[in-house]
């Protein structure tokens, strides 16, 4: 008798530890799916083993069936839990039906016999599936710590097996009884730990993603502004110099848009940007400015080398032609060599000559 209340105690205990820690999080980080799955998951096992003791105490059989029945409806619970910790999707008509398939063969197996032998293992065999199932997911899964979960899943539904073969025998309950108990604690223990994991993994996944939007243009993949006049500062040193300025300025974007739509003209910004990215090392700097406007900064380039490369960028743009219109850039270049030169008078540099180069282009 002690030996089951310590089961009942353990998995309560498991069931505490995850509640509390869930909670925790889901104030953190609003995870309210996660912590509802498990939650329902030793809600109902707690309903189970409650059952089951009372049972035992009172010594009334009917104790014994609900808490069989609870069982069977908490693998299911268990399932939907771990399918969801786990990111997949399922079948929800497949698993109505799998689920009256198994309730409709239990009530023939309870219409058929009344050996309490058979009853059990046919009962238990469900949650024994259930947590086999789980436990090959969660191995599945691949990484470490969701393969531990499902070792534990695994070694629970052998551990059951044993159980329900060797709970007759007096000298070996109090044994199984502990194992099972230490089982759904290690196992209640090991879904929080996994539980953490997802959550940071997804907070951190969060982090990056706005991370990344924050410093990167949506439509070409490029850096943006924000992130120029950040790096320009930490790029212009007497190691870089001389420090060249390609400002670059798509002709006729406007009209394009509005003769042929913004769809014709994100395919323009795209090829220009994917021919300016050929054009720029690791060391550089290549932003969409803005609108219609690239800048590239190429360390350690001199005016020569970077008039070079501008007669190839407009040559390489011009080979891309939609419905008949190529694109075509205006460059402005503009040279720092020393701390003399400011960052504004070196943009304006480069801007005055963009524009001197549209107008004879």
């Amino acid at each position: 008798m002690d030996m089951v209340a310590w089961t009942t105690l353990s998995f309560m205990m498991g069931s505490l530890m995850v509640a509390v820690i869930m909670y925790a999080l889901n104030r953190l980080y609003d995870r309210r799916d996660y912590l509802s799955a498990w939650g329902h998951y030793w809600t109902v096992l707690g309903i189970a083993y409650g059952l089951l003791y009372v049972g035992i105490v009172r010594e009334q059989a009917w104790f014994g069936i609900a808490y069989l029945w609870v069982l069977v409806a908490s693998a299911y619970v268990f399932y939907r839990a771990t399918m969801l910790l786990l990111g997949l999707s399922a079948n929800r008509r497949l698993e109505g039906l799998s689920m009256a398939a198994v309730a409709l063969g239990l009530i023939l197996v309870g219409a058929l016999t009344d050996d309490p032998v058979v009853l059990l293992a046919c009962f238990a065999a469900v949650p024994i599936g259930g947590f086999v199932i789980g436990g090959v997911l969660f191995i599945r899964r691949g990484d470490l710590l969701a393969r531990v979960v499902g070792v534990l899943a695994l070694v629970l539904g052998v551990n059951y097996v044993f159980f329900i073969m060797l709970s007759s025998v007096e000298s070996l309950f109090s044994t199984l009884s502990l194992v099972t108990g230490s089982l759904g604690f290690l196992f209640a223990s090991s879904i929080v730990l996994l539980y953490v994991h997802e959550v940071n993994k997804a907070h951190t996944l969060m982090r990056d993603t706005l991370t990344y939007k924050s410093y990167h243009d949506a439509l070409t993949g490029l850096q943006n502004r924000t992130f120029f006049e950040e790096q320009l500062p930490l790029i212009d040193s007497a190691e870089t110099w001389p420090l060249t300025l390609l400002m670059i300025d798509m002709n006729h974007l406007k009209e394009v848009n509005d003769r042929h739509g913004h769809r014709l003209g994100d395919r323009m910004l795209m090829a220009v940007a994917n021919v300016l990215a050929t054009h720029t090392r690791p060391q550089d700097l290549l932003v969409r400015h803005g609108g219609d406007e690239f800048l590239m900064v190429l360390t350690k380039t001199t005016l020569d080398v970077a008039h070079a490369i501008k007669s190839r960028i407009q040559h390489e743009t011009k080979q891309h032609v939609f419905k008949g219109v190529p694109c075509t850039v205006a460059i402005g270049l503009a040279c720092k060599r020393d701390a003399s030169m400011t960052h504004q008078a070196w943009y304006d540099e480069a801007e005055r000559m963009m524009y001197k180069d549209k107008e004879t282009a």
